[in-house]
């Protein structure tokens, strides 16, 4: 049983003592950072609570699916590392089921449901792809700063760029708070950010294009965007082009990059 959401003593004591018990060491190459810091599970909870479905992406230890379970109809939740199965067989209650293998090829199962995860780090722009080519309405996750920065930027910053394109296209974005490394153990080199994406449209053939235009139109991100409009799709007519006459790539709206997504698509 795991202790009431006190502390983050309670929570640290709790986390160090079941990793012991096991005999398990957290994974570097796996990105095992647990969270020790009840304020996280409560903001988390407060975002999802009483949903008929959460996923969670990366149960670990089930520090979060627990709390999780205690607050919501029915809790799935997917991990990869088969040594963490004991614990958490133990731990979770029955409206809670565990899918073990790669996160990456459930979650398009989900339907209309939320997803929340602490975000492994090796796989952050993958995962946040794949919710937005699920059918997940909405999705609160725990990121490394730097990407939930990336994610709610504006163009012609340092952060803007593909993925801020395609999320914005597909979610609205928000930052609602950040947390130190040592609200996770073992602690990260940097600071941490809950996000929360709510869908706006569903992935379709357009998102497609717009995904495959920013590839192209991003390897060159700070050359004039005339030029490089007319590499990555051919010849286009200058009434389109004359409205981008000075800017570069990464000034770009999300709204520019979807005019020359549809213009690309129509053709095709």
């Amino acid at each position: 049983m795991m202790p009431p959401i006190l502390s983050r003593k309670a929570l640290l004591a709790w986390t160090k003592n079941i990793l012991k018990e096991y005999g398990i060491r957290p994974k570097k190459k796996l990105s095992q950072n647990f969270v020790v810091d009840p304020q996280i599970v409560k903001d988390i909870l407060r975002l999802v609570s009483n949903e008929d479905m959460v996923l969670e992406v990366g149960c670990g230890i089930g520090t979060v699916t627990y709390y999780l379970s205690l607050n919501n109809r029915y809790v799935v939740c997917t991990e990869i590392d088969k040594s963490f199965l004991p614990i958490l067989s133990k731990l979770l209650p029955d409206n809670t089921d565990i899918i073990l293998g790669d996160s990456l090829k459930h979650i398009t199962r989900l339907y209309k449901g939320v997803i929340v995860s602490n975000v492994p780090y090796h796989i952050t722009s993958q995962l946040i792809i794949s919710i937005l080519k699920s059918r997940a309405r909405k999705a609160i996750l725990v990121l490394q700063r730097e990407v939930a920065l990336r994610i709610i930027a504006r163009p012609g910053s340092r952060e803007y760029g593909r993925l801020t394109i395609i999320t914005q296209y597909i979610a609205d974005a928000r930052l609602l708070k950040t947390y130190p490394p040592h609200s996770f153990y073992p602690a990260p080199e940097v600071s941490s950010s809950l996000v929360e994406l709510k869908r706006k449209r569903l992935w379709d053939d357009l998102a497609d294009i717009v995904e495959r235009l920013t590839r192209c139109l991003f390897s060159e991100r700070n050359k004039k965007a005339v030029k490089v409009i007319q590499k990555c799709i051919g010849r286009v007519p200058g009434e389109i082009l004359e409205k981008y006459m000075g800017l570069r790539v990464k000034d770009l709206s999300v709204e520019d990059i979807v005019s020359i997504a549809l213009y690309a698509k129509n053709i095709v």
